[in-house]
């Protein structure tokens, strides 16, 4: 579930956290990309494009009601979901499959974070999305890089964008 630019950011030069903690594993681990699929992971990928880079979600993720094979409406809707799936194969684009329950919740989400108080103005605050930063780390001779969720550079702020089904203190704090 990589576009082409997080393509380029994962397997170009230069090495991330991601990889130092797939290297801390194995180098099995840090050639192969060992992200286990579920639909919590999916829901907190689209919200993250949402947010991040709404142009794209239309493009990155399909989403429907369920579908009845059996009936001529469900048939259609099937169609109409591989076609549109083919035309993103040809621009090169990816996509994931949403429940539309997960869809609306993406959407909910979307609209909490734009009302609440001090998240909301945060990201409309004319920062910068998915920024790529590359450093020398001169101790170690090492090119490395990150990822930032979004950085608003006159508040010297950086977001770390995450979701989790508790908000719950014991289950957000992570050390």
């Amino acid at each position: 579930f990589l576009s082409q630019d997080d393509r380029r950011y994962f397997w170009g030069k230069g090495i991330s956290k991601s990889g130092l903690d797939g290297l801390r594993k194995s180098m099995d681990h840090y050639f192969k990309a060992h992200f286990k699929e579920s639909d919590e992971m999916n829901l907190g990928l689209a919200f993250h494009c949402r947010i991040l880079e709404p142009s794209k979600y239309d493009d990155r993720f399909l989403y429907y009601h369920k579908l009845d094979g059996r009936t001529e409406e469900g048939k259609k809707q099937a169609k109409r979901i591989e076609k549109r799936k083919e035309e993103l194969r040809k621009k090169n684009k990816y996509q994931k499959i949403l429940k539309m329950d997960d869809h609306e919740t993406v959407l909910g989400m979307e609209e909490a974070l734009w009302n609440h108080p001090e998240a909301g103005p945060l990201f409309r605050d004319g920062g910068i999305s998915e920024e790529t930063v590359v450093w020398n780390n001169e101790k170690h001779g090492t090119l490395m890089k990150g990822k930032l969720d979004f950085r608003i550079p006159h508040e010297k702020v950086i977001i770390d964008l995450k979701t989790s089904s508790s908000a719950h203190i014991d289950d957000v704090t992570h050390t």
